[in-house]
């Protein structure tokens, strides 16, 4: 698709992204509303970009008894961190309830640390090529 395609897609309020840029970034539309006195609806919207980060994920005994994981396809119901790792052995997301989607942990390739990724706000502005790129995708 094309950039306008993108924009009309982010008015749709979906993730648009090329698929030549890294860590995952996308635009996004950001839509902030306001109350005014006179009862008038201000409504500002913004295209923001995020990025996939990835880090070590850092816990401490207090975790284990948690019992609030959301596994990767199995959305409806919450199991124990026990449960969790279990899943995390079979190469699966799993993620706290009170996460946003876009949070979650995983294990490394040799399934020896689990890491944290998180989509994180990113100053990033396209380039002119990327405007007038046909290759635009939704995520």
């Amino acid at each position: 698709m094309n950039f306008k395609e993108a924009l009309e897609a982010l008015h749709r309020y979906e993730k648009v992204r090329r698929p030549i840029w890294p860590d995952m970034i996308h635009l996004e539309l950001d839509t902030k509303t306001s109350f005014e006195e006179n009862n008038t609806v201000l409504v500002e919207e913004e295209i923001k970009a995020y990025r996939q980060e990835c880090v070590l994920f850092q816990y401490n005994n207090g975790i284990f008894l948690s019992n609030d994981w959301i596994i990767e396809g199995d959305e409806e119901n919450q199991v124990s961190f026990a449960d969790a790792i279990l899943a995390l052995q079979a190469r699966k997301k799993a993620r706290l309830s009170t996460w946003d989607n876009n949070t979650y942990i995983q294990t490394d390739n040799l399934g020896r640390n689990i890491y944290m990724r998180t989509m994180t706000e990113y100053p990033f502005v396209p380039l002119y090529t990327d405007l007038i790129a046909t290759d635009w995708e939704v995520l």
